[in-house]
């Protein structure tokens, strides 16, 4: 025959589900709610991103996407406030301390500053009752996926889809495993 057939994951799921709300959660810079805004075409995206640092790249990227609604928030199980130790690589910073892998593996993330940012329950600040279906969250948090979902069982259990960014290694200190 002509070999293996081309199969895409993302195409698959466009064909399949038709996402009208996009949950990105970790959205640093926006370059993901974009690429998703430009494949799916949904109704609706939040994107969740505590570093004040992101919020200039956020708000130049509703001038281009009307429907995105930016939460400058932390997720987690419980409202409160924490440190956030942004580090020289953006997208590596955590509600976490890296580790010792991470530091020797990506050097850039050594340099961090610590940074108090909001944290809310994704339940609480997105109910999902008031949210066209179907639902598509993405999920980049850096070792406190756990406890985003604890705060957002609801959203969890609603979602059409989950995309989740895990680790086998220990990037960050105290984070859970896959």
């Amino acid at each position: 025959g002509a070999g293996a057939p081309v199969w895409d994951a993302w195409d698959w799921v466009r064909a399949t589900t038709q996402i009208r709300t996009i949950v990105d959660i970790g959205a640093n810079d926006g370059s993901y709610s974009r690429y998703l805004n430009g494949f799916f075409h949904p109704g609706s995206i939040h994107a969740f991103e505590p570093l004040p640092s992101c919020q200039a790249s956020l708000t130049a990227l509703r001038k281009q996407v009307p429907h995105l609604t930016v939460h400058q928030l932390a997720l987690a199980e419980a409202p409160g406030e924490a440190t956030f130790f942004e580090n020289g690589y953006g997208p590596a910073s955590s509600l976490l301390r890296i580790s010792d892998v991470c530091r020797e593996v990506f050097p850039e993330t050594e340099r961090e500053t610590a940074v108090t940012v909001a944290l809310a329950r994704l339940d609480d600040v997105l109910p999902i009752d008031a949210l066209e279906r179907d639902i598509l969250i993405k999920i980049d948090v850096q070792g406190v996926e756990d406890r985003v979902i604890r705060g957002g069982q609801a959203m969890f259990w609603g979602a059409k889809m989950v995309l989740v960014e895990m680790s086998f290694v220990p990037m960050y200190q105290g984070q859970p495993l896959f």
